[in-house]
């Protein structure tokens, strides 16, 4: 037969005897076990279980480009008619506004620095602390120049017969918030600028868990550190909800109108992503047009009865009236007019 391997022979041989190592040789001669330097295997560690992570925060969104221009322009008029008495005579008033706001002594300057300031300041990275300092610098200055400026604009707008917007019934937790005297303010404002209130008394209420201010069935609910802009944002909501007319049409179908009338051709988009703000719902959809604020072209959603017209309007009016009277000059007679009761049919 073949004959076989070496290594199986060897292995069949029973005087066969391996060669020792040096090492196995030096045990020996100690007499110590031959494999007392083996090296033992190691058994296979068992797998650590560590707690899951949480999830990493989400990414901010990024502002998007918009694919398409705007429809609407700064100046251009697509709801009103500039040639109507009542426009006319707001755009003699804008003109002596804005002209006394320009000479405002380096008002222009702070503001500018202010809010550019204001924007890196709530950017993390190395301008950050640079910033805050800034903002902090500058912010007696900053809000002096705002009242200033709300005072000229009350001066070619208001009324003569001026009054506190009349409220309905408050709850006991109203008197000892931040948001009582932020209303109480902003009754103030507006009674000015209207003249008078044929809207009817908000019922005021506060919600020690909301952590924004709304309207309901002609409620007002803030939070408790609401400031004044929120309360005339909210009072403007309220205006609205009560349905007021021109001819015959309600006042927040006029302002959809605006809306439609400025954002004719464009897509909405999601508020997300034209602000960069995770704190609008995903299906909070807008259209930007040339607003000076993009939430103003909020789409009507579920049954929301009011738009974002008048109450960002009134907002801007009281925080700075020159950004709206100068950036929006359509938004800003509709504003004013709907405000003082002198808003006549628009031309469309």
């Amino acid at each position: 037969g073949g004959s076989q391997p070496q290594g199986e022979a060897r292995q069949a041989n029973p005087n066969f005897k391996p060669k020792l190592t040096k090492q196995q040789i030096w045990l020996r001669d100690r007499g110590l076990p031959l494999d007392l330097l083996t090296p033992t295997p190691h058994p296979t560690p068992k797998p650590v279980k560590r707690p899951t992570p949480p999830p990493p925060p989400p990414a901010p969104v990024a502002l998007e480009t918009p694919t398409e221009k705007p429809t609407g322009t700064p100046t251009g008029f697509a709801y009103l008619d500039p040639q109507a008495a009542w426009v006319k005579t707001l755009q003699a008033k804008r003109a002596a506004f804005l002209a006394e706001v320009d000479a405002l002594p380096d008002w222009t300057n702070i503001r500018t620095q202010y809010e550019e300031a204001s924007k890196k300041a709530w950017v993390p990275g190395p301008e950050q602390n640079a910033a805050t300092r800034q903002v902090f610098a500058l912010e007696k200055q900053y809000r002096a120049g705002q009242v200033k400026e709300r005072n000229l604009f009350l001066k070619h707008f208001g009324q003569d017969q001026a009054l506190e917007i009349p409220v309905g019934k408050v709850d006991e937790l109203w008197a000892k918030s931040k948001a009582a005297r932020s209303l109480s303010t902003a009754r103030t404002f507006l009674g000015k600028l209207a003249g008078d209130w044929p809207f009817g008394r908000p019922a005021i209420e506060i919600d020690p868990k909301a952590v924004r201010s709304y309207v309901k069935g002609g409620t007002i609910t803030f939070w408790s550190q609401a400031d004044t802009h929120t309360a005339v944002h909210e009072l403007g909501h309220f205006l609205e909800d009560r349905q007021m007319t021109l001819d015959g049409v309600p006042y927040n179908t006029l302002f959809q109108r605006f809306v439609d009338a400025r954002t004719q051709g464009e897509t909405p988009r999601p508020l997300r992503a034209l602000t960069g703000k995770n704190d609008f719902d995903v299906d909070e959809m807008a259209t930007p047009d040339h607003f000076i604020d993009p939430y103003i072209g909020l789409r009507p959603r579920g049954k929301r009865a009011y738009t974002e017209v008048l109450s960002m309007g009134l907002d801007t009016l009281y925080t700075m009236p020159s950004r709206l009277a100068r950036d929006d000059e359509e938004m800003f007679y509709l504003v004013v007019g709907a405000a003082r009761h002198t808003l006549v049919s628009p031309r469309r």
